[in-house]
């Protein structure tokens, strides 16, 4: 015979794993990092490509230096 109560136990243990990844998934943290993510995408090559300019580093010097 089945143990139901191991079974049930087992259930609400699966409930709360599902229920902290989607915290983890979807929480502010989660959304914070999107956005640093999808920010750095954006503006991080235009970034770059002034901080070269600023330091006169060019092309060339980085891929041969």
């Amino acid at each position: 015979m089945r143990n139901f109560f191991e079974i049930r136990r087992l259930q609400q243990y699966s409930a709360e794993e599902y229920a902290d990844g989607r915290e983890r998934r979807d929480g502010p943290h989660a959304v914070y990092l999107r956005d640093y993510i999808e920010f750095s995408f954006s503006y991080g090559a235009k970034l770059a490509a002034q901080a070269r300019a600023a330091m006169n580093v060019t092309d060339a010097d980085q891929i041969y230096s």
